[in-house]
């Protein structure tokens, strides 16, 4: 949950983009946000910003993904508008839209982007992965 629900305001659109981001979060990462393995001081988001986008990272520079990003290449994206995919352009796309997921739940609301710049973000990831298959 948002910060800002915690302290019992009122629902914003900042706290729908939130909303959004852990939901893109939940999708593309297959975790739920109370995940089980979970420690009691970690959530979907910092297991995102530190575990998660290593992977990723590591994936870049050395080329061979961890069991969990091979499951998830996989499943989400081998095709594409019946083309094949190769695995760097899946990955690409992947970064893209996790990078949106985390611009969508900063813990500030004011450093979140607007569901507009990520309705636009995620245009440009499906633009860019339709352009490299």
């Amino acid at each position: 949950m948002c910060d800002e629900y915690g302290m019992g305001r009122t629902p914003t659109v900042a706290g729908d983009v939130y909303s959004f981001g852990i939901t893109l979060l939940e999708l593309f990462t297959g975790k739920s946000p109370t995940d089980e393995g979970f420690s009691e001081k970690q959530n979907i988001v910092k297991w995102v910003q530190s575990t998660y986008l290593r992977d990723l990272i590591e994936f870049q520079t050395v080329g061979s993904p961890s069991s969990q990003l091979s499951q998830l290449i996989g499943f989400h994206c081998s095709h594409y508008e019946g083309r094949e995919i190769s695995e760097q352009n899946q990955m690409d796309c992947l970064i893209q839209v996790i990078a949106i997921a985390i611009s969508c739940v900063a813990n500030s609301s004011n450093k979140r982007i607007t569901i507009k710049d990520a309705l636009l973000r995620l245009q440009n990831a499906r633009n860019s992965l339709h352009r490299l298959s």
